[in-house]
């Protein structure tokens, strides 16, 4: 496979270099048998460990043809076809009837694709369906995504789907394909924002026979797996293999373990409300009904854990979840330590693991089981982060800013709970500007009002995207003078990788702004007067609930002060608002609600594209960096604070280390120390000097998280101490180059706990008496296990508290590499000349 992936990265290099027809000929000829190849081994009967392998291999295949139909269009006049073709691909897998991929030449958008992608699919899903009675289904969809300066292939799988003849086979297609593939391409965007999908390369389908007399789910295990004797499959004639797996952990058969066939699931096991097959995610309520913990593997590159139980219980079970080419299967692990030890070591001594007897392991089940709720992939060789996205120092070229308005619909006036649908959105209008970075010829605004305006606006889009597609492909010779070819042959640096973002309101960022810097807002209203102009550099208001359909768009008055209510600030506008909304339709001679909304919409997206642009202005000229590229503030100063420090961390490769970090994290203590209070001292009226003097004290410390992350962190260099009854933690220096984390258990003496009742230290994560959820909580309780950094455990022992054990200490290598950005930012928003500037710098 790996040579397989080598081979692909060389076609793709050598398609990059190609010239002339001959080269593309010879380039084609060489992938067309090398793609001949990886089908003679897809054929081929391979062990089941081997059918990750398979699917790789099919998904090379497919993304080498849609390479083929890429660098085909600039040597081959093909005309301006469909721009899809079906590929079948040839496969060993059993049960399969058909494997193909509908391969993209020229789609960019990924719905459009999908839809256009229909008719070949359900085709051949016809086309089976004449052959079988009921068959079982997935797709793939296989795309290109770049981030920065890397490009990575990614897959996004739909579940496997029973179709049988009277299925609607394209209500199917539109649920079961389109919807949660397009759900998956925003979710895995948003999540890594990095990401942002570069071409769509095809969609594969898969369609495998279903036999509807056998409702089992045994599956045959893998060679490796049944060697090591360490597993039970049970037999079963449903889909309750989870079910019958728990049974044989709880009534271990003495011979013929894998032949069951007795009723037993009813009368041992709680299966109220559970569902089968068995997800994972319904596997708490099972150990909830039956007082079993549950811990279930899977096999990727060997046995990995993908559901750890959040409290090992007295009766365990560990599953082990297979998969064929159509379906999953649970089966018992009845010996762990047997079926895991050749990947830990090849000494045949028995192993303990996470719910085994060791103690060094059950320290790790112990946080494992609080920390983590799914599968964990921890960085392998590149474990390196430092700022790499140096191509977002360039502006995007083109940004689109758009709004829309729409009509509230009432509903149900009479509500029979206390959660209902109180309006419905209708859009009636939406508008977009489009900003170019590099000429205004290029920028400009459009909209458009009826019911169909989302339809048009994506049509817009679309048509843009060619659009911008076709100028940003056109190579424009620089005009260079010598001057500038003397500056370019001696340069020694690259002069580009030289070594929601606003949260508040429109309103209130529009009002930072001096006009001057209204550009966008005044090159489309450059034929007003400045005092007609000065009216709209005022967010305006608008009657939303009083527009509950668009009939009322034809009136030809502004509606009365009282129609501008909004239920959810239960108030309408001021009077100061509402003298402006009249103003603003007389000096412009409105006629119409429609003419109103459409002045209101251009005015409030034009705003926005001002706004945004004067961030942009500031961000490029303040970090070097344009925040278009970011979804979100976070990702953008994240970045930021990469390219400034220049700060290389390393990342952790160790679970028990990620695990012993996640615990010292907890959060912000917030909480009422003593409810009543009273002073007495001679400053007040009712001071009574028989008393002693008390007083009351406000204290507001500003900057803690600044201050925080001014202070040594840790970076590189993570390390277990090994001698750690012999540390003297005391003796460690604020600023010393290497810090530590330590996991104590802790003494909190009688005699303080008058002193410290108000606040006491090192709060715990717990529940509270007679709560479900788990609280911070400080109390003068002793601590077990206390995971704290070095400082604060200093700061603990000067106050009296005992260590009476230590446990773990981590090291690491720390400096205060965030302090010059802390600082910087500091510096940004006490230079701040506008409100804007300050309001800002204050989000970052």
């Amino acid at each position: 496979i790996s040579q397989s992936s080598d081979m692909e990265r060389d076609f793709i290099e050598q398609a990059t270099l190609l010239s002339t027809r001959e080269e593309y000929v010879a380039w084609e000829q060489r992938c067309d048998e090398f793609i001949e190849s990886l089908e003679e081994q897809s054929r081929i009967k391979r062990p089941r460990l081997s059918i990750g392998n398979r699917q790789s291999v099919i998904a090379c295949i497919a993304r080498l043809e849609s390479l083929k139909d890429s660098v085909r269009g600039r040597f081959v006049h093909v005309g301006a076809g469909y721009g899809l073709r079906w590929r079948e691909i040839e496969t060993a897998f059993e049960s399969r009837i058909l494997t193909g991929a509908v391969i993209n030449s020229n789609h960019i958008d990924p719905r459009r694709f999908l839809e256009d992608a229909s008719e070949t699919v359900l085709e051949r899903v016809q086309c089976i369906m004449r052959r079988y009675d009921s068959i079982k289904i997935n797709t793939v969809f296989n795309g290109e995504f770049v981030a920065g300066d890397k490009r990575a292939n990614k897959s996004i799988a739909t579940r496997n789907y029973e179709i049988y003849r009277c299925t609607d086979q394209r209500e199917w297609y539109v649920s079961r394909v389109v919807e949660p593939i397009l759900a998956s391409l925003e979710e895995f965007q948003e999540r890594d924002s990095e990401w942002a999908l570069s071409r769509i390369l095809n969609l594969t389908v898969n369609a495998n026979k279903l036999n509807s007399l056998r409702a089992g789910c045994h599956i045959k295990l893998p060679h490796e797996i049944m060697l090591k004797r360490a597993v039970v499959n049970v037999q079963s004639k449903d889909n309750a293999c989870f079910a019958w797996s728990v049974v044989a952990a709880l009534y271990p058969a003495r011979k013929k373990v894998e032949r069951r066939s007795s009723s037993l699931i009813p009368t041992v096991l709680n299966l109220t409300g559970i569902e089968f097959p068995m997800t994972l995610n319904q596997i708490k309520k099972f150990e909830a009904l039956n007082d079993i913990s549950v811990n279930v593997y899977a096999i990727e590159n060997g046995i990995v854990p993908i559901r750890l139980t959040d409290r090992m219980r007295s009766k365990h079970v560990n599953l082990l979840y297979v998969e064929d080419d159509i379906e999953g299967h649970f089966v018992l692990i009845k010996d762990l330590s047997r079926l895991v030890s050749s990947q830990i070591s090849k000494k045949e001594r028995k192993k303990y693991f996470c719910d085994s007897s060791s103690a060094k392991l059950e320290i790790h089940s112990m946080d494992c089981g609080k920390l983590n709720d799914c599968a964990i992939r921890l960085p392998s060789e590149d474990k390196w982060l430092e700022f790499k996205n140096h191509c977002r120092k360039e502006r995007v070229p083109f940004v689109v800013y758009a709004d829309l308005e729409c009509a509230l619909e009432k509903m149900d006036l009479y509500p029979t709970s206390s959660t209902y649908t109180y309006q419905h959105h209708n859009v009636f209008s939406i508008g977009y500007y489009v900003y170019c970075s590099y000429g205004n010829s290029l920028s400009g605004y459009r909209f458009h009002r009826d019911k169909d305006c989302i339809s048009w606006f994506a049509g817009e889009l679309k048509n843009l995207a060619h659009e911008v597609k076709s100028i940003l492909s056109a190579n424009v010779v620089m005009d260079f003078t010598r001057d500038d070819w003397r500056k370019f042959n001696s340069a020694t640096h690259c002069h580009i990788c030289e070594k929601p973002f606003l949260a508040s309101s429109l309103d209130k960022l529009a009002s930072f702004l001096n006009k001057d810097k209204l550009r966008v807002l005044r090159r489309e209203f450059s034929h007003l007067s400045d005092e007609n102009f000065n009216l709209l550099t005022r967010k305006g208001v608008f009657p939303y609930e009083y527009i509950d359909c668009s009939e009322k768009l034809n009136e030809s008055s502004l509606p009365p002060r009282e129609s501008f209510y909004s239920s959810l600030t239960d108030d309408t506008v001021s009077e100061s608002d509402y003298a402006h909304a009249v103003n603003v339709w007389q000096r412009f001679s409105i006629q119409t609600l429609s003419e109103y909304s459409d002045l209101y919409l251009k005015t409030d997206v034009l705003l926005l594209a001002d706004v945004f642009e004067n961030f942009r202005d500031s961000c490029v000229a303040s970090y070097g960096l344009d925040p278009a590229y970011y979804y979100t503030l976070p990702g953008f100063t994240w970045d930021a604070m990469l390219k400034h420090t220049g700060v290389k961390f390393e990342l952790l490769t160790d679970i028990d280390m990620v695990m012993f970090v996640e615990r010292d994290i907890r959060g912000g203590l917030s909480q009422c120390s003593n409810r009543y209070a009273r002073a007495n001292n001679k400053y007040i009226p009712s001071y009574d000097p028989s008393k002693q003097s008390s007083y009351l004290m406000y204290y507001d410390v500003n900057n803690l998280y600044g201050w925080a992350m001014c202070q040594p962190l840790p970076y590189a260099d993570f390390r277990w101490v090994k001698n750690v009854q012999n540390f003297n933690f005391s003796t460690i220096a604020l600023d010393s180059p290497t810090g530590y984390i330590l996991e104590v258990d802790l003494e909190y003496p009688q005699h303080l706990h008058d002193a410290h009742t108000d606040l006491p230290f090192c709060p715990t994560r717990e529940k509270p008496p007679g709560k479900r959820d788990d609280k911070l909580l400080a109390t003068l309780c002793d601590k077990q296990r206390y995971v704290i950094h070095y400082r604060n455990l200093q700061q603990c022992t000067r106050h009296g508290l005992r260590i009476a054990k230590v446990h773990r200490i981590l090291q690491f290598t720390q400096s205060p590499w965030l302090r010059d950005y802390i600082e910087l930012n500091t510096k940004f928003r006490t230079l701040a000349k506008n409100d804007f500037e300050k309001c800002w710098s204050q989000l970052k």
